[in-house]
């Protein structure tokens, strides 16, 4: 493969690093006021909040996003199994936020960072004030057998062989109605074929998926006590699993956790999927602002 020696996504905006342990993380840092931690998505970066930070850091906010290990800018490590990587990226959150020396933030989370986000939620450390949750992994109930032959389909192998076909399909779901600016996501997915650590970002999701499967969040939810603000797509095409579970509904599973969080505010997103960030960035930006209030 004839790939760069350094091969990141164009975030448009100034990347930092942030040391912690034996590797760094990469974030960015835009305007003042009550923080906004953002956490992407398994497929996800820093860019993947691109429709989104400016709006709310003209709103009042500091709207600072991560790359997490093994995305985007971040170093390229990972761990040798899934089973403990949502607890790993939720202790990254944790140390990156005491590193920077962040106080009352409201960590946003979408999809994977969503499920870590709530895990960070059930840690409650001194600098979390609350949580906004956008389609959250770890909510849908998965029996054994389920959960095995999904962890079947989650290899490296898997992503190092999608042609851009298949990449084309993979953001369309993505979406309710997949908008021409997403086009950029399908790009950078497919220029990331020939990047030299490409190879890693392949087994980097691959334990993501795994994590999200073998970390389910149903029992320890009655533990959390920050308000959380919980959003879900009317037409999330992910969750549930079409393939797994074609009869239940994305409102069962948004129940899992309303029944089950005592300051739990539900928020739907009409016309929406997955990542209603990008596809209803007005109101998804709305949303974050009346709940953070600045």
């Amino acid at each position: 493969m004839n790939g760069q020696s350094v091969c990141r996504p164009n975030y448009g905006t100034t990347v930092i690093w942030c040391p912690i342990d034996s590797f760094r993380v990469a974030y960015t840092d835009a305007g003042k006021g009550p923080v906004l931690l953002f956490v992407h998505d398994l497929l996800g970066n820093i860019g993947s909040w691109q429709q989104n930070i400016p709006a709310l850091s003209r709103m009042g906010f500091r709207c600072i996003a991560v790359d997490l290990p093994g995305y985007g800018a971040s170093s390229k490590i990972m761990l040798d199994s899934g089973k403990t990587q949502m607890d790993f990226y939720a202790s990254v959150i944790d140390a990156f936020a005491q590193k920077l020396e962040l106080k009352k933030v409201t960590l946003v989370g979408q999809g994977m960072g969503g499920q870590i986000a709530i895990l960070n939620a059930l840690q409650q450390p001194k600098w979390l004030k609350q949580v906004v949750v956008a389609g959250p992994n770890g909510l849908e109930p998965f029996e054994e057998p389920e959960r095995d032959l999904l962890l079947a389909f989650a290899t490296p192998r898997y992503h190092r062989y999608e042609d851009s076909l298949r990449i084309v399909g993979t953001t369309k779901r993505l979406f309710s109605q997949m908008p021409a600016s997403a086009q950029q996501l399908v790009d950078e997915r497919i220029a990331l074929m020939e990047c030299e650590d490409f190879d890693k970002w392949c087994k980097t999701v691959a334990l993501g998926t795994q994590g999200m499967l073998q970390r389910p969040l149903k029992e320890q939810l009655p533990l959390i006590k920050l308000p959380v603000l919980l959003m879900f797509g009317e037409k999330d095409r992910l969750i549930p699993s079409r393939l797994l579970h074609p009869d239940m509904k994305v409102q069962e599973v948004a129940k899992v956790a309303t029944d089950r969080i005592k300051k739990c505010r539900l928020q739907w997103m009409p016309e929406a999927g997955h990542m209603m960030q990008w596809e209803q960035p007005q109101a998804f930006n709305e949303a974050v602002r009346s709940f953070a209030k600045p």
